[in-house]
């Protein structure tokens, strides 16, 4: 992957996420099965409205650093860079743990889409963290850790992608923070 600043130049340092807007709170559904629960996503999204990665798999994606379970309660907020200009991932993942969110990767993802879609909006994408240790690694693009997000598109198209962990990140690009309620 291309660096975006020289290899002399010092790091800029990071000046965080603010909070877009509260989603609100979403309770994990009695019958949620953390191993299981992209494969019912899958399932659940079929149609012309929707685009899920086939990487996106219960078995690439096992590893999460947080699993969940039924009725648990999390706190969910958007957040978006404070200021322009590009970022890296790694930067809004320490933000994130400093700020004590839930690593929760795709699996948060499957909830969010399935309670709170609706409130996404469509001027961004949402990125859902995990640490990069846990994330899967796409080896035909270089081995790197793959980080999956979500578009909610103006024609209704909803999509679940990924992104290589590594790739600078811009205003366009908001997260989902989860907390414990």
């Amino acid at each position: 992957m291309q660096q975006t600043q020289a290899a002399s130049e010092p790091r800029k340092p990071y000046t965080g996420l603010i909070t877009m807007h509260g989603l609100g709170e979403l309770v994990v559904p009695g019958d949620y099965d953390h191993d299981k629960c992209l494969s019912v996503l899958r399932q659940n999204l079929r149609g012309p409205f929707f685009s899920f990665d086939p990487d996106i798999s219960d078995e690439h994606y096992s590893r999460t650093t947080v699993r969940l379970a039924p009725g648990q309660r999390i706190r969910v907020e958007a957040l978006r860079q404070l200021n322009p200009g590009e970022t890296q991932a790694e930067d809004r993942l320490d933000f994130l743990k400093k700020g004590g969110a839930l690593l929760t990767g795709p699996q948060g993802a499957a909830l969010v889409i399935g309670q709170m879609r609706g409130m996404l909006g469509q001027d961004y994408r949402f990125f859902f963290f995990d640490d990069h240790r846990a994330l899967w690694r796409r080896s035909r693009w270089g081995n790197n850790p793959m980080l999956p997000w979500v578009e909610m598109r103006s024609d209704g198209l909803l999509s679940l992608c990924l992104t290589e962990f590594d790739r600078p990140m811009d205003m366009k690009d908001a997260v989902i923070a989860m907390y414990w309620a």
